[in-house]
């Protein structure tokens, strides 16, 4: 399979901490690919070099073969990268449809004259993005379609609230997702349909995915590959058994002495 992200050579630092650490990844097209690490490890800080919120020191960054470290946050988006947030970052006084319509926007071509006068083409494409922004919802079934259409961001249930947030990153015509601990503090059965949720991303809406998750559970059903960090470092890659059961995966996680007596 053709690699639709890579990362080459990519470092980061902040002052004198080094955050990434000549790092290489690459997202095959229709993969899933989980990235696991302790706090600290570096994971959000790669999500924000992709998506151009920062910019690498040394290396570069490539999405279809062309190169997109340097640009800003908004090309890249164009481009076909999409991400959701570890803290949710919604327009909760906005309607649910709202809210993934405004994602849309950057895709249209009408002029704001021609909105705010309403102007034939301005029309097309509001009717165009709505349609839009109903298709998306509808991928999540009565968890944001139908009545929930007009229901604002706030009254939404906490998972709710995650599944709109994914919606969003659909919107913007995506072909890449960036999921920030999606099941993060969600309950079991949340964390099962999330779990579902993200495999049927890929297989029914054809999606690649580049996933931070702490829940191993989650990270087990539904991972390709899987990358550990620590401090920056790539230290394990391989399937989830592979990693999970990696000395310095361990070690990151636990300790030197629990490497140490997994060895044995």
């Amino acid at each position: 399979m053709a690699a639709l992200l890579e990362l080459r050579d990519v470092t980061k630092d902040f002052g004198g901490l080094r955050v990434v650490d000549h790092l290489d990844l690459h997202v095959n097209q229709g993969e899933i690919v989980s990235v696991i690490g302790p706090n600290g490890a570096g994971k959000t800080t790669v999500f924000n070099l992709i998506t151009g919120i920062f910019h690498p020191d040394s290396g570069e960054i490539l999405f279809e073969d062309r190169k997109i470290s340097g640009l800003p946050p908004h090309t890249i988006t164009n481009r076909g990268v999409a991400r959701t947030f570890q803290t949710l970052r919604l327009f909760l006084n906005m309607t649910v449809l709202e809210n993934v319509m405004a994602a849309a926007y950057g895709h249209t071509k009408g002029t704001m004259v021609e909105s705010m006068l309403q102007l034939p083409r301005a029309r097309r494409e509001e009717k165009r993005i709505r349609a839009l922004a109903e298709e998306k919802l509808s991928f999540f079934g009565q968890r944001l379609a139908g009545y929930r259409f007009d229901q604002p961001a706030y009254s939404l249930s906490y998972a709710n609230r995650r599944r709109l947030e994914i919606a969003r990153a659909m919107a913007t015509d995506a072909r890449l997702l960036l999921l920030d601990e999606p099941a993060a503090g969600m309950n079991p059965n949340e964390t099962h349909e999330v779990t579902e949720l993200i495999a049927r991303l890929r297989d029914d809406a054809g999606y690649t995915i580049l996933v931070i998750e702490h829940d191993m559970h989650v990270v087990e059903g539904i991972s390709n590959r899987v990358i550990a960090l620590d401090h920056g470092l790539k230290i394990a890659e391989g399937s989830f058994n592979e990693v999970a059961t990696h000395p310095l995966v361990i070690e990151a996680y636990l300790g030197v002495r629990a490497a140490a007596e997994e060895a044995i």
